[in-house]
């Protein structure tokens, strides 16, 4: 499972939540196939782990992002 792809799932089943499109978490979870408690710690305010833990990385997104760019453009 793509991390970007469930958390684009995450957002978009806390966006059901809140326009009351869904009436709750559990039938949220269950639609977007999300887990429940995630969810429910998101709603709480829980930072993603991607974002939580940047301060604890040796390269911020922005470098990792250039040395992915590089690498790739070696393997043409």
């Amino acid at each position: 499972m793509d991390t970007e792809d469930t958390e684009e799932r995450i957002q978009a089943a806390i966006a059901a939540l809140k326009s009351k499109a869904i009436p709750s978490v559990r039938k949220a979870a269950l639609k977007f196939d999300v887990p429940r408690s995630t969810l429910q710690d998101r709603l709480a305010g829980v930072q993603p782990i991607k974002i939580s833990k940047q301060s604890m990385q040796r390269l911020t997104p922005e470098e990792e992002d250039s040395v992915v760019r590089t690498i790739q453009q070696l393997e043409l």
